[in-house]
């Protein structure tokens, strides 16, 4: 919504936003999902497929202009300003959760992580997984590339 308003030359300040970070602190945001299949029988594959992910990461938040010029040379219509400012929401909002520092991007709190399944099985009335049913660290970021600070400045 905010990239819309921006890349209609109005101001973001016309609506408020609801953060999940601060209402459900326990939710989390994005993930990298794949076939268990694929796990089973191409775990090299699912490990490069997540380096390459945390690359990417790391090259956007090195150099978000030139990652918005990549989207743009698909997409010329794109609207740069809105662009650069969905970015910057992405990562401090989305992606911005205080766990960051302390355990860097694709690692989960499994008490946190635990917490925000039961909230949304309660509202499903679904049965709670186990975290481990869900969740996999086969595949982690090596320590020394994990990404601890999402800031574009």
């Amino acid at each position: 919504i905010a990239a819309a308003l921006v890349g209609a030359g109005q101001a973001v300040t016309r609506v408020r936003f609801l953060h999940y970070r601060t209402l459900v602190p326990e939710l989390y945001g994005s993930a990298l999902m794949v076939a268990r299949r694929l796990v089973r029988e191409q775990p090299a594959l699912v490990a490069g497929l997540v380096r390459a992910v945390n690359r990417g990461v790391a090259d956007v938040i090195a150099d978000p202009d030139a990652a918005i010029a990549a989207v743009r040379r698909r997409d010329p219509a794109l609207v740069v300003a809105a662009e650069r400012d969905r970015l910057a929401r992405t990562l401090a909002g989305e992606m911005g959760h205080a766990d960051g520092p302390r355990l860097g991007l694709g690692a989960i709190d499994d008490a946190r992580f635990a917490a925000g399944m039961t909230l949304l099985c309660a509202a499903k009335s679904l049965r709670v997984p186990a975290v481990s049913d869900v969740v996999s660290d086969a595949f982690p970021v090596p320590a020394g590339e994990r990404i601890t600070r999402l800031s574009t400045g």
